[in-house]
């Protein structure tokens, strides 16, 4: 049965014939004309991913973080306007570790600076409201770029919120702890910079504000109305640039990533880690260490032999699972308690179908390897007895509830370089999911 919306009009004129015991008069050309078609509300990292560059790099790895949707899914009040230091610092720490113990972490912070939201420095005020008119409050949601290089990574942040970019200047002016800065143009778009952004100084620029970070690094920053751009090269800030303006395509622009996206956050997620990188078996040892480092630690009596094998031997009996296209995870915390939402993506819906089947029979009979070789192993599903999945289009979308909430940490994926230069995302969770 297909429901149409009806003007509040006709509505009226209906209800009246009704009550007469008529029949309806016959509608109007206009009642008959099919109702305009209604965009979804972008969900806040489809809003994120529109400001991220379509490069190789990003989409090897994308990590954003929604920290109003954190906040609220834990209960935790934003503070209000006139929020002391100590205030936020705990707001800060509420939101990045948790308010109960053992913490239930639902964010992926990474390396962010001028969020505030950096998962080893989240006591540190940067300075940044009173020096370019926001902070941790202020932030709805926020995305890292760049970390799928290998060190020193070139991190790009991309903050989405209410910002005043008028009173930014005005503030960094008159702003007696912060160094010197000049005010440049790309494209029309004003930036603040402090010389080379990368360049460190860790005697006299280690966290003053307003946003130098733990090594010295000034970074070159935007501030507009609904976002602030900080990066540590100079060229990734003319990409961002461009990217806002439509003069460089986003991540958005792809049909897969924006389904990905929209799929986690109208799931719950309040975090998401996006990446095109393979998981099949190869990659996956290669980059859990490899199989000369294997073979390293059985020399030396950490590993029993055989671990390469154990592993690949221990995948084969889990089952086959179709290659995906794209992969993301995100955290979040619904009536059941905390949880992981997956997300593959493929080429078809009949494909996706294939894989929906897969990865339910490798629950069922999967195990994780024997890594140490003692014999000890767990099944998938005595480690994660709740699971939900299902097709959506040409997804899988699975949800996943562990046996605790710090057991979710397990689907926490986080950059792993391998030697071969390339990086991969590992967990224990990896082998739910590797590929043939």
């Amino acid at each position: 049965m297909v429901l149409r919306i009806l003007p509040a009009a006709l509505i009226a004129i209906l209800l009246v014939a009704l009550a007469c015991g008529s029949e309806p008069a016959s509608q109007p050309d206009e009642a008959t004309k099919p109702a305009p078609k209604v965009e979804p509300t972008p969900t806040v990292f489809e809003r994120l991913l529109a400001f991220v560059p379509d490069t190789p790099d990003n989409r090897r790895l994308v990590r954003m973080n929604d920290i109003r949707g954190a906040a609220a899914a834990q209960g935790i009040p934003i503070p209000g306007f006139d929020a002391t230091p100590e205030e936020m610092t705990q707001f800060k720490f509420d939101v990045a570790f948790g308010t109960e113990r053992p913490a239930t972490t639902v964010t992926q912070l990474g390396e962010s600076w001028i969020s505030g939201f950096n998962q080893d420095y989240v006591d540190v005020s940067t300075g940044t409201k009173m020096s370019l008119g926001f902070d941790a409050r202020d932030i709805e949601a926020f995305a890292l770029l760049g970390e799928a290089n290998n060190p020193p990574k070139p991190i790009q942040e991309i903050l989405i919120g209410a910002f005043d970019a008028e009173e930014a200047p005005v503030l960094l002016a008159a702003c007696e702890k912060c160094p010197p800065h000049i005010i440049e143009n790309y494209e029309g778009q004003d930036f603040f910079t402090w010389g080379p952004a990368d360049r460190q100084n860790l005697r006299d620029h280690r966290q003053v504000p307003p946003s130098f970070d733990h090594l010295g690094r000034p970074g070159d920053i935007v501030v507009a109305a609904d976002h602030v751009f900080r990066v540590l090269k100079h060229a990734d800030l003319e990409l961002l640039i461009d990217t806002d303006s439509g003069s460089a395509g986003s991540l958005l622009l792809d049909e897969q990533y924006r389904g990905v996206a929209s799929a986690l956050g109208d799931g719950g997620a309040v975090s998401a880690i996006l990446t095109d990188q393979p998981f099949n078996v190869e990659t996956v040892i290669q980059a859990m260490c490899g199989v000369e480092c294997f073979k390293q630690q059985e020399e030396r009596g950490q590993l029993m032999p055989g671990t390469v094998d154990r592993i690949r031997d221990s995948i084969s009996k889990s089952g086959p699972l179709e290659p995906f296209n794209l992969i993301g995870v995100g955290l979040g915390i619904d009536d059941t308690g905390a949880f992981a939402l997956v997300v593959l993506s493929y080429d078809t819906a009949e494909i996706a179908s294939k894989a929906l089947g897969q990865l339910q029979a490798r629950i069922e009979v999967g195990r994780y390897p024997d890594i140490a070789g003692d014999g000890e192993t767990e099944s998938f599903e005595d480690r994660i007895p709740g699971v939900q999945a299902l097709v959506e289009g040409s997804m899988v979308v699975a949800k996943f509830w562990p046996r605790s909430s710090k057991e979710l940490r397990d689907f926490a994926l986080f950059p792993m370089s391998s030697n071969d230069g390339n990086t991969y995302l590992h967990n224990k969770f990896v082998f739910l999911i590797v590929t043939e």
